[in-house]
């Protein structure tokens, strides 16, 4: 698991980064003994981040809403897959 983006952002966030992070079955989060904090699914959030990375495939959110809103998109799950108007989604 040391290459999974939760242990990355654990130690961005202990370099000075702020990380965060949303998904709608987890209600808290720690990584490593950081408690990383829990956003909103809204559009400010979207545009407060430089980057959001998706490390889970959930249907139930509106992947549209977040492409619109989002400055840069790393999609590690393919879940922006049927997005292909949008030139902010790097998919790894």
């Amino acid at each position: 698991m040391g290459n999974h983006p939760l242990w990355k952002s654990s130690n961005s966030a202990r370099k000075g980064a702020c990380v965060s992070y949303y998904d709608p079955y987890v209600p808290s989060l720690a990584v490593k003994g950081l408690r990383i904090t829990k956003a909103r699914f809204e559009e400010k959030v979207f545009k407060h981040f430089d980057c959001v990375v998706i490390v889970s495939d959930h249907s139930c959110l509106d992947r549209r809403y977040a492409a619109r809103h989002s400055k840069l998109i790393v999609d590690t799950r393919n879940a922006f897959r049927d997005i292909k108007w949008r030139n902010n989604i790097v998919k790894t």
